[in-house]
């Protein structure tokens, strides 16, 4: 019966070893799916984006926001204004003056161009939604439970 309790503690033992293992080369290979290239884009890339305005895209309103994502839009906007933002060729993102830390650190399109993919310096990959780029106008959207809000940079 003893011998039985220490192959049964050593199997347990043995089992989470294993497990704790597989775990971590699990996080290795998801981290070493590299980022995608980016194109560069001639009226995106080598200027920099001044952050000005977020707008809640109907059929939603302000009034119908929670309170917290009042707030949330409230503190938004008083981040996000007077940012700068610069999308290089080299698909680094550079950021200068303001309160916007956009936490971007890469970026690149997906695989439709619909949409830029983000890497952002926490490791993490993000998505600009539906962007549109003039020589005079950035926008793309960010969506959230409930709502979708169109940022706009000049």
């Amino acid at each position: 019966m003893r011998a039985l309790n220490k192959f049964t503690v050593y199997l347990f033992c043995l089992t989470a070893i294993m497990v704790s293992c597989a775990k971590e080369k699990s996080k290795e290979n998801n981290s070493v799916v590299p980022f995608p290239a980016c194109k560069p884009l001639p009226l995106l890339t080598g200027k920099y984006w001044k952050a000005d305005t977020i707008i809640i895209n109907p059929p939603v309103t302000y009034d119908q926001l929670s309170s917290q994502n009042q707030t949330l839009y409230r503190g938004s906007l008083a981040w996000f204004k007077g940012g700068n933002v610069l999308f290089n060729s080299d698909c680094k993102v550079f950021q200068a003056l303001g309160d916007w830390d956009s936490g971007f650190d890469k970026w690149s399109f997906s695989e439709d161009d619909k949409d830029i993919r983000i890497l952002l310096t926490n490791g993490n990959i993000d998505t600009l939604y539906n962007y549109t780029v003039t020589n005079l106008q950035f926008t793309y959207q960010k969506k959230f439970p409930g709502f979708t809000l169109t940022y706009m940079l000049k």
